[in-house]
């Protein structure tokens, strides 16, 4: 049903006259109130194509001081939009779309598609809304590109530039044999020498930024060479932060003595292994068993790993076969008694826990971690050797002894199992390993640590 108060368009441009009449005869305003400017927000499209228009002049056809440009997007805004006047979008190419008075009001408040249709360019009235001038890099492959760039690094400016955009990235296009000058782009820079560590080929970032189209200008200097050397823990001249070993370690410089070849070994043992057990807790367990179910009755002791070097031991043979491990007195044990001095009552008990507190303290032992003939000739196989990740998980035989002692010991077991196949395996199997490796390089000579 049709609103009876409702003023047709016409009846109100009717009554704007008469408005504007009366003002003019009567120099006063009548009852009715001018309406605010308005404002006319939107994108410019081609009719066509759809794709947005860069840089279209929308101005006020009654008043062309009044104007703007639409962006690299087509977008524009402009206000100040009189009541009775229209708007013209016009460019370069197209045919002029005058948006009428009444679009103008029903699109408040809105952002609308405005539409060019292709074909001769029209004569239009001069905008005097200048376009912003933007000067800078106008390579869109450099580093540092100014997208909304139309004047080079040095200062040319092409007027009659362009933006259009595919695929949702910006484009400049610029007039036939026109060249920039580029003075002022900057460059992603890499290395350009494939047999250096640092060729950009390998690196991603790189890659990915020249899948993008951006240009991989050569670097000067920056290339850095892999750095090659000895990769044999029993060398001397061993170092663990090459890049790759040298052909067949023939750079490996090797001790002259046995006993440089022992202490040699006990450096890098500290360093691979010692390091990653000081101040760590180790169980001894009677039996296997009782260590597996955590048996409380069965444990002999909770000790910490000793910050001194472990020992290396050899056979009659002359292999290395394991490696003495200083321990800590048995902390737990200490603190249980100190607990129980602190509340005993009875001097008689009181001076007997002392005295077992004097003991545990003075209990400097240490364990033999040993590996016999059969698990050596399994670690000495060509095939282990030449495949170390392969090693079967090999459990050592385990000796608790009084420290500085030759004797093999009371066997034990030790917790947690991490110990044993980490630490032990696959720290302790290698540097034997590659100790035993030195027989081929060094003369036979005595050693104090003989077993």
């Amino acid at each position: 049903m049709k609103n009876l108060f409702e003023i047709s368009s016409e009846e109100k441009n009717r009554i704007r006259r008469l408005h504007e009449g009366y003002k003019t005869v009567h120099g006063t305003t009548s009852l009715l109130t001018e309406q605010a400017d308005r404002k006319l927000k939107g994108v410019v499209k081609d009719s066509e194509t759809k794709e947005p228009v860069p840089f279209v002049n929308i101005y006020v056809t009654e008043n062309n001081t009044n104007g703007t440009t639409s962006d690299v997007d087509g977008k524009f805004e402009l206000s100040g939009i009189k009541q009775g006047q229209t708007v013209t979008i016009s460019s370069v190419g197209y045919t002029n779309n005058v948006i009428s008075d009444e679009i103008i009001t029903s699109k408040q408040g809105s952002v609308s598609d405005f539409l060019l249709n292709p074909g001769i360019e029209l004569e239009g009235v001069e905008v005097k809304a200048e376009r912003e001038k933007v000067a800078g890099c106008m390579d869109p492959t450099a580093k540092n590109p100014t997208p909304k760039a139309w004047i080079d690094c040095e200062g040319k400016e092409f007027t009659d530039a362009k933006y259009t955009v595919e695929d949702g990235k910006e484009k400049l296009i610029l007039p036939t044999s026109a060249k920039p000058d580029l003075s002022c782009c900057e460059y992603y820079e890499g290395c350009h020498e494939p047999t250096a560590k640092n060729y950009y080929k390998n690196d991603e970032e790189l890659v990915n930024l020249e899948k993008e189209g951006k240009k991989i200008k050569a670097c000067k200097k920056c290339c850095k060479e892999y750095s090659e050397g000895c990769k044999d823990p029993a060398a001397l001249n061993y170092d663990e932060n090459l890049d790759k070993s040298c052909k067949e370690n023939k750079c490996c410089k090797y001790p002259k003595k046995q006993r440089d070849a022992i202490n040699l070994v006990m450096k890098n043992f500290q360093q691979y292994y010692t390091d990653r057990l000081i101040s760590a807790v180790i169980n001894i367990y009677s039996n296997e068993k009782a260590r597996d179910s955590r048996n409380i009755e069965k444990l002999l002791g909770n000790h910490k790993i000793d910050n001194k070097v472990p020992r290396p031991m050899r056979d009659g043979d002359g292999d290395w076969v394991g490696f003495a491990i200083p321990l800590q007195p048995d902390t737990e044990a200490i603190k249980r008694v100190r607990e129980k001095i602190s509340v005993a009552r009875n001097e008689k008990t009181k001076r007997k826990l002392q005295n077992k507190l004097k003991e545990l303290e003075a209990n400097n032992v240490e364990i033999a971690v040993r590996f016999g003939p059969t698990i050596l000739n399994r670690i000495m196989g060509t095939a282990l050797a030449m495949n170390p990740d392969r090693w079967p998980r090999i459990k050592p035989e385990i000796y608790l002894r009084p420290s500085g002692s030759n004797k093999r010991g009371k066997k034990v077991y030790v917790g947690p199992e991490s110990f044993n196949d980490i630490a032990l395996t696959q720290r302790l199997v290698p540097f034997l390993l590659a100790l035993n490796k030195q027989r081929d390089f060094v003369p036979k000579t005595t050693s104090d640590f003989d077993e």
